[in-house]
This record gives structure tokens, C-alpha cells and sequence, in this order.
């Protein structure tokens, strides 16, 4: 815990505190698959550590257990650790990991890590710049008095001064529909997995996001509240859903600073009906609330790709929150497809949204 606060500040370390027992002695998969913990040491000091929680994955039709890493930190003395817990990493293929480092992607490729190219794709939707501009002011600030900047006041300063430094512009929200379809899921039971039994059909990859996951992932976390809309039926049943929930970025002193939205799931039957962009739009008005910067989503489904471009969000490429993706642990070896139209993919599969990038 000493080298993950040196590291990631205080912040980080208490939210890895009390996110440990969620992620690794509750998770409902650790009765097909143990939990991975490996740490190195210099006499009785830890120098490099790095974990692996074990997550189900349909890839190409066929469900597996894989090992998704949870935090790789070594001391900036040790860097050629990485290396080393890596390769112990990626013996225990089937292996996934999300937001690598550059550095650590190139290594991880070297054990057969393949990204897949949906989580590439990243879709932003500005509000506002108060956060960035905060974080940029805080810069110049000594640590005690950097709280007592907020994005709030920073924005009212300057947000006029950063329009001219490009990016994409600010704007409003589309209006918010008006429907009684829509109501909050505060847990998924066997209604919603019937519909996912049903929806899962269109992907040949993905996380299998059944009830059992979906509880754990988004309503069991001590450390993330989700929003969670459904859209129903006049019989009840699910015909559509999405997930969407807030995540910090910090400033140089490791206090939290920028907030933004992260739409990580949006499912529907038809992924052409009018509800889709009833349940998004939705989303981000929850979101907005907030007071966030942007709204974004990662890759999700190409499906859905005509609808973020109509309500607004600009599409570029990132690997910031990149899954990757070993079968065997080598490279070359027993790679899958990485097609974007075979996969269902976002933010939330991984880990960058839970914990500091690997």
C-alpha cells in the first residue's frame, strides 16, 4: 500500500482500500478461478506488484474465465519489473487488461496482449472546460491552497479565455424526452437476464454480462455509484438498458479535480429503435447533474455509431482505456478476432475506470 500511495496519492490508495474485498475475496468468479496477487521484493521493502481479478469473457461464442489485471506500480529504481510480472502475468492465460501505459502495452503485446480494436474508438460529448482549467491554475498553487480552487470558480474566471485554445466547443444537452418507460434498475434479477440471454445473441465476443456481473460490477462497489436506467415493455419485460457513472481525474497534488461521465453500457433489442437515443439521452442528463466536464463512451457496439454522431459527440481514437486481450500468453499464438462488428465492448469491462491505468 506504501508504493501504490506513492505512486497514486491518497486518494487512489483509500479507494483501493476499500475496493479490495469487492474485487477479489467477493467476487463471485474467484470459485472457477483464484484471484492473481504477485509482489517483489528488496529485503522487507515491496518494489513491484501487480493483480488479477478473474472476470467471465465469451470470446468468439466460447465462455471463459480470464484473469483481468488490476494494477501494475513498480519503483521507478526496479522499472525492469514490469517486465518480469508481466510475463508471470501472462502465464496465466487467458489473461485481459485495460488503459495500459504505452511502455506496458508494447511489453504486454510481447506475451500475445492483442487490443481489440472496438475499445479503441472513443466518443466525447463536451459541457464544459471548468475541470482543465482548474487543473491547469492548480499547477501554479502550493498544495495547501489547491482546494481552494474549484472547477467551479475556475471556470467562471477563465472559461471564456479557453474557448480559444480549440478542442471541441461546449455545448447544451439535447432536451430530455419525456417517457414512463424508463425507471431505475436497482438490481438485476432473472427479468434482465432474459433480455440479455436475448441481446447477447448479436455479439460473438464480449463480457458475459449476465445478472450475477452485472450486481457485482455496478451495484456492489463501494467506491462507484452507477446510474441505471432501464426501458420496458407494456409486459413488463426489458427491452433496453443503459449504465453510466462518474470518474476523476486528479491534479499534481493527487486531489480530485476534473469529473466526468462515462456512459459503459447501452443495450437494446432493436439497436435501431427511437429508445436507444431515449435511453442515452437520458443517461446524460443524470450525468449532467453532476457537474461534469464531458461525457464519453468507449466503443460499446458499432450498432450505435450513427446515434452518438446525431446527438453530438465527436468520434476519435484513443488507447487510453484499450482492452487487450491473450489467449495463450505468447505472441502469436492463438489470437482471436478482433473485428469490431463481432464485439461488445466499453469502459467498464476492464479496470481503468476502478483503478488508476496500469
Amino acid at each position: 500500500m506504501c508504493l501504490w500511495r506513492r505512486f497514486f496519492g491518497d486518494f487512489s490508495a483509500a479507494r483501493l482500500q476499500a475496493r479490495w474485498g469487492w474485487q477479489f475475496e467477493h467476487n463471485p468468479y474467484v470459485r472457477e478461478r483464484d484471484a492473481l496477487i504477485l509482489v517483489a521484493k528488496l529485503g522487507k521493502d515491496v518494489v513491484g506488484h501487480i493483480s488479477a481479478f478473474p472476470l467471465p469473457v465469451i470470446i468468439e461464442g466460447e465462455r471463459k474465465v480470464v484473469l483481468c489485471a488490476s494494477g501494475l506500480v513498480v519503483s521507478e529504481e526496479h522499472r525492469w519489473l514490469a517486465m518480469k510480472l508481466l510475463g508471470s502475468f501472462a502465464k496465466k492465460a487467458p489473461v485481459m487488461a485495460s488503459g495500459m501505459d504505452p511502455s506496458i502495452r508494447k511489453i504486454f503485446a510481447h506475451f500475445g496482449g492483442e487490443i481489440v480494436t472496438l475499445s479503441r474508438d472513443r466518443f466525447t460529448y463536451r459541457i464544459r472546460y471548468d475541470g482543465e482549467i482548474c487543473r491547469d491554475l492548480r499547477r501554479y498553487l502550493r498544495r495547501p491552497l489547491t482546494p481552494l480552487l474549484t472547477p467551479r470558480i475556475a471556470g467562471a474566471l477563465l472559461s471564456w479565455r479557453w474557448r480559444k485554445r480549440g478542442g471541441p466547443a461546449a455545448k447544451a444537452l439535447p432536451p430530455r424526452p419525456r417517457d414512463g418507460q424508463l425507471r431505475e434498475l436497482e438490481r438485476f434479477d432473472a427479468v434482465y437476464d432474459r433480455f440479455w440471454t436475448r441481446v447477447r445473441r448479436r455479439f460473438r465476443s464480449s463480457v458475459e454480462k449476465d445478472s450475477t456481473y452485472m450486481n457485482w460490477r455496478y451495484r456492489d462497489c463501494p467506491t462507484q455509484h452507477s446510474y441505471c436506467l432501464g426501458c420496458f415493455d407494456e409486459d413488463g419485460s426489458l427491452s433496453g438498458l443503459v449504465i453510466a457513472l462518474l470518474r476523476t481525474e486528479r491534479d499534481w497534488t493527487g486531489r480530485p479535480c476534473i469529473l466526468n461521465g462515462e456512459i459503459v453500457e447501452l443495450l437494446h433489442l432493436d439497436p435501431h429503435s427511437p429508445q436507444v437515443e431515449m435511453l442515452l439521452v437520458s443517461a446524460m442528463h443524470e450525468l449532467k447533474r453532476a457537474r461534469i466536464d464531458t461525457i464519453t463512451a468507449m466503443g460499446l457496439s458499432l450498432d450505435y455509431y450513427p446515434l452518438f454522431e446525431r446527438v453530438g459527440f465527436v468520434q476519435e481514437q484513443t488507447d487510453a482505456f484499450a482492452v487487450a486481450v491473450s489467449l495463450s500468453g505468447r505472441r502469436g499464438r492463438d489470437s482471436c478476432s478482433m473485428e469490431r462488428a463481432e464485439w461488445y465492448i466499453g469502459a467498464g469491462d476492464g479496470d481503468s475506470l476502478f483503478n488508476p491505468a496500469i
